[in-house]
Order: structure tokens, then sequence, then C-alpha cells
């Protein structure tokens, strides 16, 4: 029967190797942890915070976004580059002002409005004397939003002047919530005996956290019964684990700068 266990303290600001995402780092124990040759050892997660901030646009993957107006630079198409984040409709709305705005138009110009039943997007577009005709060629592969905003089937659209204020419905769902829940793995304890998401044995997996608050705030996860994973380090000197902070993919994930830390018990 297990009986003695240690808890180990873990923060990804105090971690070695700390990668550039800030994602994997490593927890270094000292002295070193022995574990008896007879001895049937279990993990499990405590607690953990973890901030909700894993972007759901990308640099260089879906950041542009490409209009043309008739009555700005002579039509040329404009792109707008979009900050990499964890964007909501609200947020996403307010960028895109921004940039209307710098080309002296109503920030209101373009409005992307939910459509919650369906999970899709409209686009509300409202020519006037300043901005001339508007067109969003959805075509254009080189308009990386379009997956993520669901236009990706669409044709080119033109908003004239002379028709006043129009929309165009996407044709797809938006892609804003792509990450499901976060994984936060433990490498150097040889887990074993569960499986992971696609039926492939011996999940390094401590625990699937869900983030049940709005982005930008921190998840605190306090499982009421933690999972006891079985680790097979019978026998065996535990001198450092790495963790990492990943999604329901097990893709490591951006932090922007902000750590995660966990609360872990082993017994033994």
């Amino acid at each position: 029967m297990s009986n003695n266990f240690i808890t180990l303290f873990v923060n990804s600001a105090s971690g070695t190797n700390r990668s550039a995402d800030g994602s994997t780092f490593t927890h270094r124990l000292e002295p070193p942890l022995r574990i008896p040759r007879d001895a049937k050892p279990y993990v499990s997660l405590l607690e953990s915070t973890t901030w909700y901030n894993a972007p759901n646009i990308l640099t260089g993957t879906n950041d542009v976004f490409k209009v043309s107006f008739s009555g700005v630079s002579s039509g040329t198409t404009q792109a707008f580059t979009f900050p990499a984040g964890l964007y909501s409709l609200a947020s996403l709305n307010l960028r895109l002002g921004f940039f209307l705005v710098d080309l002296g138009l109503a920030s209101d110009t373009l409005t992307f409005v939910g459509l919650q039943a369906e999970s899709k997007l409209v686009l509300s577009l409202k020519p006037d004397s300043l901005s001339g005709d508007i067109t969003v060629d959805w075509t254009d592969s080189t308009l990386s939003m379009r997956t993520f905003l669901g236009f990706q089937n669409n044709a080119s659209f033109t908003a004239l002047t002379s028709g006043g204020e129009t929309s165009v419905t996407a044709s797809s769902v938006a892609k804003f919530n792509s990450l499901e829940y976060y994984v936060i793995e433990a490498i150097g304890l040889g887990i074993s005996g569960s499986y992971t998401e696609s039926g492939k044995a011996n999940s390094q997996s401590l625990a699937a956290i869900v983030p049940d608050i709005s982005p930008s705030q921190q998840i605190l996860y306090r499982p009421v019964h933690p999972l006891k994973l079985k680790c097979d380090i019978a026998g065996s000197t535990i001198g450092s684990i790495i963790f990492r902070l990943t999604d329901q993919n097990h893709v490591p994930q951006e932090t922007f700068g902000e750590t995660f830390s966990a609360r872990i018990q082993i017994t033994y």
C-alpha cells in the first residue's frame, strides 16, 4: 500500500531550460527523488494556474485581412495585419475599427456580427462618399483570416455606394475557439496506464483543463477528486521533470510571457 508522498510546487518562472514560447520548462529536484524498488508510485495534479491567452490569431498564419475602397488610394487593396493574440468578436471589431480610422474612414464602415445560433459571422458594410465602393475578395488566398472568419468558400463581394448599407454572410463556421482545453504534461515520470485522445497508450498528460473564464483571465484548476496516474519509476532516481503546457492536440502553447504553475503529489 502506498503511504509515502512528496509534494512538488512547480512554476514556469522558476524552471530552467524554458522554451522561447514559455510552454516548456525543466523542474530540478535537489536532492533527487529516490523511489524504492518495491514501491508502487502514482502521481496526481492537485492544483494548477494558467492564463487563458492561447492565441487564435497567429503571426504569418491567419493574421491578414484585405479590402479595397474605391475612394481610398485609387482603390488599391488595403492589407490589415492583426497582431497575434486571443481575439473575441468585440476585440476583432475594435482592432478593425482602428485600421479604418487610420484610413480616414468611420470605424464602423466594416463590422463583423455574430450569428450565435449558426456559429457564423456576417460582415456588415457601410459604403459612403469617403470609402466609395467596398470590395472584399474572399477568393484571395493571401487574405489569410478568411478561414478563421469562415469566409474561405465565399466569392468576391462588392458593396456599392449607391446601394447603401449591406452585408454578406460567411458560408462556413468561424474558427474562434481553436483551443478546446489545455493539457499539462509531465515528462520523466514514466506515466502509464492511461490513453491519449487518439487511443494510444501511456499518455504523459497529468490533466485536461477546460477554460471556464473569459479570455486574458487566470484559470484556477483544483479538481475535487484528482486522478491517480501510475508511474513506472520504481527503483529510479528522479533528478528533474519536464513540464509542458499544450492544447488538446498536444501542441505546445505560446504563453505571451505569462507563467503557469502546479501543485503535484507523488505517492509511493
